[in-house]
């Protein structure tokens, strides 16, 4: 970067958060699209207007004044002025930096010069005013300016003028002026002069409760804005925590250790030994454990030292199980930090120091120190797809995630976490986080018992609806409806109830009646701490005895194994001699025969004493699948291995299942005597949820109040978009664990600011999944690269936080296709939900054949009903753009036959790699009434699935075609999203000469649409001879 006179030199680190912030600054948010056919008197009205002659919508007579309102309910108005589209950026952009070579997505999104707020009257909401990133750059490049100082001084300069210009009400003049006025600051009056169409303006009419005037979020410019610069600063005052540390570094490949290499067997079998396993895991279904490579991630996670490895990847591929083991890993850490309260004589020893008190008005509010012992421990899952988080967050309470025999006793505030879940729930173990609304959502179900889904406002259901144009969108989860009446406390001996005549307790009012009943002698409490204690020590001492037994197993396999292999081995030899063909048998041949008896009988002998053991071992810990898997052969295959627990031994995970539920009821108990100062706590960071800010307030009692919520509640979640907005009180290292989910999706710069935040972080995801998206060109981004003199290395086109986090991770393998392998994390290599065509498509495209096939088959009653198994349909026609109508129609019929057979709209996904191709689909399905069914591109279907899923090729130009397979990624999401049928529309004639495609065609038979097809039980009838690369 070139520095002026009086600039400062940058750190590396900071120098490449700067860089990602630049890159951030083109990439705003999609203005909400015009909707103006309500079909319920609670969504949003948004229209558009010339900006030359308009009426605002909080005038009389205007459009709005029309639309109905819901009672106690007003309108709440964001103005978005000068809309323009993108893409006339772009071009600017591609004029000042050049193009990009090779086919690109048409990139069309519109955008505003800034947004404001009106209430109902028409009054603007102070210091709601938001100017776009974008448009200041585009300012800024036009005039040849520096664009490293945003937002400089003009944000305070607009906001000025706003509050000058909008009397009350806001007319369509002070709009215009304030137009005016902005785009000369930006130095764009020529720019929009001569765009073509004219840019306009656009409102969105959001009706809301009556309530006391108050700024909404207004969505505009990129959400990792603020953050990542909030970051970059205290990066350049030397404050970064060491996970982001190891982010921003590049690593000498020479520190892995490949798991595939002999030279790694020693290490991978130390850190499978049962001395390695967490003393708690998950109360999993069945009782079963992790698989091979899943065991193998959490033990290499939790016995690694934070300060040589805090920063971790876990390769995870589609079906794979990454939620499984991170089930195991949220229970590992809950043990740790119930270790540390046992640790507490007394329940008050958690509580260190002086209270610290809050100013807030005329009421006295105290935060209480929480000892360092029991930090560290808070959880946050987060990840750019809303949808990754809320398949964690809200699944791991759900009563049908942990084996039934633990119920009732396992429960954990069931029926608070049954207001997140809408289903019945065991724990209030994980709560999603996010946008306002939901921040406001959480508060009320946690704390108040308040069910949101009727209760709260319809505005906060949709409050941020641009959040997710480019990042996912936090939207509020279905609940099941309210149960008003007397409020009763959730009970850990009952199941969640549905009488309407009941209300949840949420935690004040549980806390406030524990206050009441708990006894107030410093002595009587002591007591009951230590019993409490002591009841979790029993189950501790239970797993260890175990867990002794299972070391010691260990220790005797490999003797058995060479005791077994030895019998075998001269059992074997006896029986070719007594067949030997000669008659009477030679003396030598008697005499052999004798020896190896007599040598049998003495090897038994001398292994009495370990058989005894054995069979002891085996009656109180039942160690048969072991011994079992010894008498396998076939256990030392690569398959078999990958496939099996590495100690399967149920009474040992059934005792570190019961450490995990004692480890909650630890924490409720502590809850119970502490109830008081627990509260307060709450209550504090209840505020700082809603935004609040307390200047005053240390950082150690922040960090405090916060490591008493996640206490209550282990895991909380939020999108990256709403990060700082969910944790922004926090700062560097004061969350014990950051766990990233579809890390292979995310940006760089979208982990920077949880990575700040985090002592330690686990980032799970696939490379060979989807790749980030980015609306950036590569000319603009070197451009910025070099502005800012950061390496290459760096280019988020070329890395996603996935990759940064898996180089960091020292075991792992070589993975991908032959000719681009490159380094993954703690593979997890077990795939589970695809039938064998599209597991074979994906192992062959993307893998190497390094995959394990382990799909079970569906019971008969749950297999498809689709006549076709999977295949192609060949279709020819002539491309309108990337649309070929000619497949349109295939896709009709096909529609049409399966709906014959009886398979449910909503077991059907259609997918495109094309945007053309899914707007074209969206008026097919309009068209033929098919509502239930969904469709997108493929990079809308990462983290869903379906039974059957049709991929509708198109494609106009072989520069289209050739980019969709350009590399392995689009393909193998699209194979990965179908459990039961992949069916392929388009040219095969044509894409089977193209990547890819040439490789995988014997999996994709041909299939003709107008022939009838037998009804088939399913998709296994794929030879393992056509599984493609052998392991």
């Amino acid at each position: 970067m070139i520095l002026r006179q009086g600039e400062r030199h940058l750190n590396e680190r900071e120098k490449i958060v700067r860089y990602w912030h630049s890159i951030e600054l083109l990439q705003p948010q999609a203005v909400p699209k015009e909707h103006m056919q309500r079909r319920a008197n609670t969504e949003a009205y948004i229209s558009s207007a010339s900006t030359h002659d308009f009426t605002p919508p909080w005038f009389p007579g205007s459009e709005l004044s029309r639309q109905s309102l819901p009672p106690r309910h007003e309108w709440s108005h964001t103005v978005y002025a000068y809309v323009y589209d993108s893409k006339e950026v772009s071009l600017v952009l591609k004029q000042k930096f050049g193009a990009d070579l090779g086919y690109a997505e048409p990139q069309a999104r519109d955008t505003a010069v800034f947004a404001l707020q009106c209430d109902m009257s028409g009054r603007y909401v102070l210091d709601s005013l938001v100017l776009s990133s974008e448009a200041w750059f585009l300012g800024r490049i036009r005039t040849g300016q520096d664009y490293s100082d945003w937002p400089s001084n003009i944000q305070k300069e607009a906001e000025s003028a706003a509050q000058r210009l909008l009397q009350e009400p806001v007319t369509a003049d002070a709009l215009r002026e304030l137009s005016k006025e902005i785009i000369e600051k930006l130095e764009l009056g020529q720019f929009f002069e001569e765009l073509a169409p004219e840019p306009t303006f656009r409102f969105r009419s959001q009706p809301v409760r009556i309530r006391k005037l108050e700024r909404e979020e207004t969505p505009l410019n990129s959400f990792l804005l603020d953050d990542l610069a909030h970051v970059a600063e205290q990066l350049s005052q030397g404050t970064c925590s060491a996970p982001l540390a190891q982010y921003l570094r590049q690593h000498d490949p020479a520190i892995h250790l490949d798991i595939d290499r002999s030279s790694s067997t020693a290490r991978l079998k130390e850190l499978l030994s049962p001395e390695r396993f967490s003393a708690g895991c998950w109360p999993s279904t069945k009782h079963y454990g992790l698989v091979h490579s899943q065991q193998l991630a959490v033990n290499a996670i939790l016995s690694t030292p934070p300060e040589e490895q805090p920063l971790m990847g876990v390769n995870g591929p589609p079906g794979t199980g990454k939620t499984t083991l991170l089930r195991d890993l949220i229970a590992s850490i809950v043990v740790q930090r119930a270790d540390s309260l046992a640790s507490l004589e007394r329940a008050s020893d958690a509580f260190t120091g002086d209270r610290e008190q809050v100013n807030d008005r005329s009421h006295k509010k105290f935060v209480y120190p929480l000892s360092d012992r029991l930090q560290g421990f808070e959880i946050v899952v987060a990840s750019s797809n809303n949808g990754a988080v809320e398949n964690i967050t809200l699944e791991l309470p759900m009563r049908n995630k942990i084996d039934k025999c633990w119920l009732p006793d396992a429960e954990y505030f069931p029926e608070v976490g049954e207001l997140f879940t809408g289903d019945p729930a065991w724990a209030l173990i994980s709560c999603p986080l996010g946008s306002k609304s939901r921040r406001s959502a959480f508060i009320g179900k946690y704390f108040h018992g308040e069910n949101h889904s009727k209760h709260g406002n319809p505005d906060d259901q949709a409050a941020s609806p641009n959040e997710g144009a480019r990042h996912a969108k936090d939207g509020a989860p279905l609940n099941r409806p309210p149960v008003p009446g007397e409020a009763r406390a959730p009970s850990p001996d009952t199941k969640p109830s549905h009488d309407e005549n009941h209300r949840i307790m949420g935690l004040k009012s549980w806390l406030d009646e524990q206050a009441s009943r708990t006894p107030s002698e410093p002595a009587q409490k002591r007591i009951l701490w230590q019993q409490a204690v002591s009841r979790y020590e029993s189950a501790k001492s239970e797993e260890r005895r175990l867990r002794k037994d299972v070391c010691r197993i260990a220790t005797l396999l490999p003797e058995l194994e060479s005791y077994v292999a030895d019998l075998e081995m001269m059992a074997s030899r006896i029986k070719a001699l007594e067949a030997y063909p000669t008659s009477p048998r030679s003396p030598l041949i008697e005499r052999t025969i004798s020896w190896l008896r007599t040598s049998i009988h003495e090897k038994k002998k001398s292994h009495r004493r370990m058989l005894d053991e054995i069979n002891s071992l085996n009656r109180t810990c039942n160690i048969s699948p072991v011994i079992d898997r010894l008498r396998d052969r076939s256990h030392t295959q690569r398959e078999s291995v990958e496939m099996s627990e590495p100690w399967p031994i149920q009474e040992w995970r059934k005792a570190r299942a019961n450490v995990f539920i004692q480890a909650l009821k630890l924490h409720q108990e502590f809850f119970k005597l502490e109830p008081k100062r627990v509260r307060a706590n709450l209550c504090h960071v209840n505020e700082l949820l809603t935004g609040k800010t307390f200047h005053e307030v240390s950082d150690a009692s922040t960090r405090s109040a916060w490591a008493t919520l996640f206490m209550v509640v282990p895991v909380l979640s939020s999108t990256f978009a709403s990060f700082s907005r969910s944790f922004g009180s926090l700062g560097a290292s004061s969350i014990g664990w950051l766990l990233i989910d579809e890390a292979g999706q995310a940006t760089p710069q979208a982990a920077v600011g949880a990575l700040w935040r985090a002592r330690r972080a686990v980032l799970v995801g696939d490379p060979l999944q989807l790749k980030p998206v980015l609306t950036v060109s590569g000319a603009a981004m070197e451009h910025m690269r070099t502005h800012y003199g950061v390496d290459a290395y760096w280019t988020p086109s070329n890395q996603s936080a996935q990759t940064l986090a898996d180089q960091a991770t020292r075991l792992g393998r070589m993975a991908g296709p032959e000719g681009s392998k490159e380094w993954v994390g703690l593979p997890l290599l077990v795939h589970r939900r695809c039938d064998k065509p599209m597991f074979a498509l994906s192992n062959r495209i993307a893998y190497g054949g390094a995959m394990v096939y382990g799909t079970e088959a569906p019971p008969p009653a749950h297999e498809t009903k689709a006549r076709w198994k999977t295949g192609w349909f060949p279709v020819r026609g002539r491309a309108t753009g990337n649309w070929v109508e000619e497949e349109g129609n295939v896709l009709e019929k096909l529609l049409l036959e399966l709906e014959k057979d009886g398979v449910p709209e909503s077991r059907i996904s259609i997918i495109t790699p094309f945007r053309v191709v899914r707007d074209h689909l969206r008026r097919l399905l309009k068209r033929v009434k098919k509502r239930g069914i969904t469709y997108g591109t493929i990079h809308t279907m990462q983290g869903k699935e379906a039974d059957i899923v049709i991929l509708v090729l198109g494609g106009g130009t072989n520069g289209a075609r050739d980019w969709a397979v350009s590399e392995p990624n689009l393909l193998n999401v699209a194979a990965t999203r179908a459990r039961r049928r992949l069916y392929v529309i388009g040219d095969r004639d044509d894409w089977q000469r193209r990547s890819l495609f040439c490789e995988v065609m014997d999996l994709l038979p041909p299939l003709d649409i107008d022939a009838p097809a037998s009804h088939s039980a399913g998709s296994r009838s794929v030879d393992e001879g056509d599984m493609a690369t052998p392991f």
